[in-house]
């Protein structure tokens, strides 16, 4: 008989395709993982992964597992949200980065305002990591960059974040601005990981024949990023709003190129079904925070969408 410790450690590993992070995710050693996959192998009689020295995949069978494994995960998390629930009011909310850094406290202080027993509980990642979390019922709304994938409710709040090429003046002094693709490409730069939405593109000018090839440096957070731009390790492309103080400041500059990049858009997600009355109070609250934030301390973003939340998604 399956147990559910097996069937979960089955799931994230195909979503997280690393050990590692399984462990960390589920709080527990990468052994007890290791463990927990070759007991379930045992019990089928079948081998469930396919490992190579840089990735991890699923056999037909082990595929097979994991669907009904999301199926018991998810139900599982559910329950826990609803026991939860009832002996304490908690509002879960994903961001991605760039509202964690901008108007995201601002949030969390307004919805206190209006609900000051809610217990408010942050989630900061990557969209696809909070599109996981949100789908599993871990978190009830999440703020994202959006692409084609999303399969959640969204909302009518979309954000347009400025994108630009930031430097210690040290740095960008002597260059003539704006850069072109050479120029830039010439420079240490410092990159996203690659679970970021911003890392392609970056990746995909700078592999263009007509560009230099330099010192590249790598990044395991935007807030990693930030503190190198600001130790003067290069130059990177970033959401504007997130460093507007530290330009203003003189401690970055706002380095002007030819290589631009279309804003990020942002915007709200959340589970149908999952809407209550505290979720649309937060929606609500994330407007109004918004609203202030843009009008009163950023010039780098934009509200290009901004509706209240209907009753059909609630």
């Amino acid at each position: 008989m399956f147990n559910f410790k097996q069937l979960e450690a089955l799931y994230w590993l195909r979503e997280l395709q690393s050990f590692g992070k399984v462990a960390n995710r589920l709080h527990v050693t990468q052994p007890a993982v290791s463990a927990r996959i070759a007991s379930l192998e045992s019990q089928v009689g079948q081998k469930l992964l396919e490992r190579t020295h840089s990735s991890i995949s699923l056999t037909h069978l082990g595929e097979q597992i994991a669907d009904h494994a999301e199926q018991i995960v998810n139900a599982q998390y559910v329950l826990l949200d609803s026991i939860r629930r009832n002996e304490k009011s908690v509002l879960r909310m994903g961001m991605i980065g760039p509202v964690a850094l901008t108007w995201g406290r601002d949030l969390h202080d307004r919805i206190k305002e209006i609900e000051p027993d809610l217990e408010i509980e942050f989630s900061v990642g990557t969209s696809a990591e909070l599109e996981r979390e949100l789908k599993a019922g871990s978190i009830d709304i999440a703020f994202v960059s959006m692409h084609t994938r999303q399969k959640q409710s969204s909302s009518d709040l979309a954000l347009a974040y400025d994108l630009g090429w930031v430097s210690t003046p040290g740095l960008a002094h002597g260059l003539t601005q704006p850069l072109s693709l050479q120029d830039l490409s010439r420079q240490e730069l410092i990159m996203y990981p690659q679970t970021s939405p911003l890392y392609s593109p970056v990746h995909d000018i700078l592999m263009r024949p007509d560009a230099a090839h330099g010192i590249r440096h790598h990044a395991s957070s935007l807030t990693t990023m930030v503190e190198m731009l600001r130790l003067g390790y290069g130059f990177s492309m970033l959401a504007l709003a997130v460093v507007e103080k530290d330009i203003d400041a003189g401690i970055l500059v706002d380095v002007k190129s030819d290589v631009t990049f279309p804003p990020l858009i942002v915007h709200c997600l959340f589970q149908t079904g999952h809407s209550r009355r505290p979720l649309r109070m937060a929606f609500e609250a994330a407007r109004e925070a918004v609203r202030a934030f843009v009008d009163t301390r950023t010039r780098f973003i934009r509200i290009v969408q901004d509706k209240p939340i209907s009753a059909t998604n609630t």
